[in-house]
Order: structure tokens, then C-alpha cells, then sequence
């Protein structure tokens, strides 16, 4: 089965580079924000269970289209027992440390960007963005 490892990751919120508690499913300030339908959820603070509530209804329930999906690692890895039948795309891994880095570089889009060389790209794109959007050209033409 695929599922987080809550011995390796602790309760630290999920959210990309975020380090505060993640809160119970029951902590919820609203109770269909707690389902246990969603895993993600339950690891999140109580800040950034706000941030996705409000992105999701930006996004008007179309998950894709939710900004929030940027911030959130997609799915637990899943490893296989070596020896046995499992899914095709499980991963036989032997060493259990090496599947704990496996699971805390998936629990992370931050160590997946450090990992795979892309966060220089991510930064450089992000530091464009915001020049433009701060210069005074783009200031004039927007306050008239």
C-alpha cells in the first residue's frame, strides 16, 4: 500500500519548505476539511490547510488547475517486499535506508528541485517575474 511513513517524516507540514507542526485530521477548523479521504491534508499546518482551502476554491474543484498542487508532494513511493508479485511500478529497494532518503526526497517539491538541478531555473524565473512586476514601467501603466 502507498502511504506516508510517519517515522521518517514526523509531523512537519508538507507544504514546500514549510517547517511548522502539521495538525491532527481532527484539529480541522472545518470538519470537511479533515476527511480522511484526503492524506495530504492531515499533513498540513493550520496555515497552509487554509492556503489550500482557499486555492482549491479558486481553482473551482478542478484539482489540476489548483495552484496548491505546486506546493504538495504527489504521492507516497511504493516499495515492493524483494521476492514477491507486487504492482508494476513499485520499486524493490533492499536497503531500508535507502528508502527512507526515497521517501523524504518524494515528501519534499524542495529537495525534488535540489535534487534534480531545477531549482536555479525556478529561482532565476521567479527573480524575472518579480522585476518585471516591480518596474516602474509596469507601475505607471497599471496605476492609470
Amino acid at each position: 500500500k502507498r502511504s506516508w511513513d510517519p517515522t521518517i517524516l514526523s509531523n512537519i507540514c508538507r507544504w514546500r519548505s514549510c517547517v511548522c507542526d502539521s495538525i491532527q485530521p481532527s484539529e480541522g477548523r472545518d470538519s470537511n476539511t479533515s476527511t480522511s479521504k484526503s492524506s495530504k491534508q492531515q499533513y498540513l499546518c493550520i496555515y497552509h490547510t487554509e492556503l489550500k482551502r482557499y486555492l482549491d476554491a479558486e481553482a473551482n474543484g478542478d484539482k489540476n488547475a489548483s495552484e496548491a498542487t505546486k506546493y504538495l508532494p504527489r504521492k507516497a513511493p511504493l516499495f515492493a517486499i524483494p521476492g514477491k508479485a507486487t504492482e508494476s511500478n513499485a520499486m524493490v529497494v533492499a536497503d531500508d535506508a535507502k528508502k527512507d532518503i526515497i521517501t523524504i526526497r518524494a515528501a519534499s517539491t524542495l529537495l525534488q528541485e535540489l535534487w534534480d538541478g531545477k531549482l536555479r531555473a525556478t529561482v532565476k524565473a521567479f527573480t524575472k517575474k518579480v522585476v518585471k512586476d516591480m518596474s516602474l514601467r509596469n507601475f505607471l501603466d497599471n496605476s492609470l
